[in-house]
């Protein structure tokens, strides 16, 4: 979720199989980053971070998973 201009928007996560967090945070936050530099809107940028974090959590290992 994320406070834009005094409404909290909220994007939900994506139900998927946890096998390892490590590095989850540092993709999501890629992910946001890069949604900002995109000018997408806030509810796209969540959700588009929310999808790295977790095709990265589905793999073991800190890198795994959202590289090629």
């Amino acid at each position: 979720m994320a406070w834009v201009e005094g409404e909290i928007v909220y994007a939900k996560g994506f139900l998927i199989d946890v096998v390892d967090t490590t590095g989850a945070g540092d993709v999501f936050h890629a992910g946001f980053i890069y949604g900002l530099l995109q000018n997408w809107e806030m509810e796209k940028i969540l959700q588009f971070a929310n999808a790295v974090a977790a095709l990265k959590c589905r793999e073991l290992g800190g890198r795994k998973g959202f590289l090629p």
